[in-house]
């Protein structure tokens, strides 16, 4: 929700899919690739209508955005795959240029905020993190990135009976230790995936913030955690 509130906030209309559709990857990270085809075909039938009308496609969840943008045309020849994956634009990146503008424009006062972020395998391998880092920049965030990457869950491999174990100790690499401090020191933390928030929180029991999230209480002016001093 966070996602449209900002982009109805920007001047937008948003339309949402009333019937089922799904980027795949739930059967494409287990092997699943009949169904991978499958699940994909329909949901470009879905979208055929938006695709027709010229519609951009936002995608909020890195690891979907990513299979919708380069994995899918891989699995199959459908023209209304090609067409959505072209359609397909990342959050971040959509909104980054409207952003900047009304930044300038003093349209919007950016806040004075530090945040730590965990970026999505997905988003690192194959997208652009640097929009998010712009976008966050623009609105005044201050943010560190983990640096050693996956938080260890990967999809539902870390909930798979025997991974658990290994799971948490990949997120105990630098992951876990740097929210934990980050949250004692009053940062945001920020993770645009689902896996990633789902991990952190069992982790730490932090709850990580979609970068939706801190777009929409930055354009209501909400103070944040991680706002820093002013005198």
């Amino acid at each position: 929700t966070a996602a449209v509130e900002v982009l109805e906030a920007l001047g937008y209309r948003v339309e949402i899919p009333q019937e089922f559709v799904c980027c795949g990857l739930t059967w494409h990270s287990t092997g699943q690739l009949d169904m991978t085809r499958r699940v994909l075909e329909h949901t470009a039938k879905v979208m055929r209508p938006y695709l027709d009308r010229g519609l951009p496609i936002i995608g909020v969840e890195p690891s979907c955005t990513v299979m919708l943008n380069s994995e899918a045309t891989e699995l199959s020849p459908n023209p209304d795959l090609a067409r959505l994956a072209q359609a397909t634009v990342p959050f971040s990146e959509f909104i980054v240029p409207r952003i900047k503008e009304q930044v300038d424009a003093g349209k919007i006062v950016p806040g004075d905020v530090s945040a730590l972020t965990q970026v999505h395998c997905h988003e690192k391998s194959l997208g652009d993190p640097s929009q998010s880092a712009q976008l966050l920049d623009a609105l005044g965030v201050d943010e560190e990135h983990i640096a050693t990457g996956c938080c260890g869950l990967a999809g539902n491999w870390g909930f798979e009976k025997g991974h658990a174990e290994v799971s948490m100790a990949l997120g105990e690499r630098e992951l876990f230790p740097r929210v934990r401090e980050a949250t004692e020191e009053g940062k945001l933390v920020i993770a645009d995936g689902f896996s990633c928030r789902t991990q952190i929180e069992q982790g730490t029991g932090t709850a990580a913030k979609h970068i939706a999230e801190i777009v929409r209480d930055v354009l209501k002016g909400q103070p944040q955690a991680g706002q820093k001093a002013r005198d």
